[in-house]
């Protein structure tokens, strides 16, 4: 006779970034990233001001940041904070290493920000993506995001087009 099997682990885990080296860590997966994008140079600039800007916060209350792993080691991230408008927020610096997409990870990164928001009683989560990032547009609508706007990013030293995706929350609010 024999006997049942355990249940598996995951193959992935998401933490709070909370340990030595996460910050470092998430400066340099978009690094990495920046290299293959247009204006890779400002892309990184804006990554260093959010993580700096995270790193400052002293009352975590409405936000947070999750790292991904799998295997031991890091792999993706996202950070969620609150929107201008006070009603909205924000995810940020969403991203999943090449080796390890197409696992669930994105999913469950963005699953982590979206039901942190939920419970600040945001009405809706938004996302900042460029129009060159055909990838993300498909992950983000698989996601439950709409594309609200895209226009030229000022940000950027050459003719970046920025998009706002958006998920209302209320009618996720019973998955």
């Amino acid at each position: 006779m024999t006997s049942p099997e355990a249940p598996s682990a995951p193959p992935h885990s998401i933490r709070q970034l909370d340990q030595p080296g996460d910050l470092a860590w998430v400066l340099l997966a978009h690094k990495a990233f920046s290299d293959s994008f247009e204006d890779g140079r400002t892309y990184e600039r804006l990554v260093a001001h959010a993580i700096e800007g995270h790193a400052a916060v002293e009352e975590r209350e409405r936000e947070g940041a999750w790292i991904a792993e799998l295997d031991g080691r890091r792999v993706g991230c996202v950070f969620c904070m609150p929107g201008e408008d006070g009603e909205a927020a924000l995810l940020r610096l969403l991203i999943v290493t090449p080796d390890a997409r197409r696992r669930g990870i994105g999913r469950a990164l963005v699953d982590t920000g979206v039901d942190f928001a939920r419970r600040r009683n945001a009405s809706r989560v938004e996302v900042w993506s460029a129009r060159e990032f055909t990838a993300a547009a498909g992950f983000l609508q698989s996601a439950g995001f709409s594309l609200l706007s895209q226009e030229l990013d000022p940000r950027f030293e050459r003719d970046v087009v920025g998009q706002r995706w958006a998920r209302p929350l209320e009618a996720f609010s019973n998955r």
